[in-house]
């Protein structure tokens, strides 16, 4: 691997960890999508200048920022504009272009299985999902049952310290007199085999 090939594994190491698009690191040095994804191929000509903002834009010096070892920079030690990026990223989340309609496949698996015959949440669901799936976004599973056909059959039954609590209008009736306590009792994440094993 070539210096330029490593630099740009350290690049997307950090856009990964801080929850940054190759959309946004383009608009933090002030180029396009295409020359980023050069960086990281390590097929872009980089002046040391160009070198040296980068590693700024991450809180670090080049030593540090070449180093894997180095632990990664608390935010608050971080570049503004970066810093300012991030929280906006957090807030705006990632679209995820999903071709295959993978996220709406595997809904409609756990609709079907009765996942939802009592209060769940979007978040939840997306851990009973194939792993592949495990890294998206809530929201777009909230998006997917606020939307025909499902809203047609899944139902909001009310907020609960933040959440939306979904489920089934055939078992709406069923559920929606119990206090919050005992609704956040229904709601069991799913534990695969390597969380079990983490535990113990």
């Amino acid at each position: 691997m070539t210096q330029k090939q490593v630099f740009g594994k350290q690049i997307l190491k950090y856009l990964e960890i801080y929850g940054l698009t190759i959309t946004d690191f383009a608009q933090l040095i002030k180029s396009n999508s295409t020359y980023v994804q050069n960086i990281i191929n390590g097929t872009a000509n980089l002046g040391f200048d160009k070198v040296i903002e980068i590693c700024e834009l991450f809180g670090m010096q080049l030593h540090e920022f070449a180093n894997s070892n180095v632990a990664v920079k608390k935010k608050e030690n971080i570049h503004s504009e970066t810093k300012d990026l991030i929280e906006k990223r957090k807030i705006t989340g990632v679209k995820t272009i999903d071709k295959n309609h993978a996220l709406a496949n595997e809904l409609n698996r756990l609709i079907k299985e009765g996942s939802l015959n009592q209060p769940n949440t979007a978040k939840n669901l997306l851990t009973y999902m194939t792993p592949s799936l495990w890294k998206r976004n809530p929201s777009e599973i909230t998006s997917l049952l606020n939307k025909a056909p499902r809203n047609e059959s899944i139902v909001l039954i009310r907020p609960i310290k933040g959440l939306n609590y979904y489920i089934h209008k055939d078992f709406k009736g069923k559920y929606a007199t119990l206090s919050d306590e005992e609704i956040l009792v229904l709601v069991v994440p799913f534990e695969s085999p390597d969380n079990e094993k983490n535990k113990s």
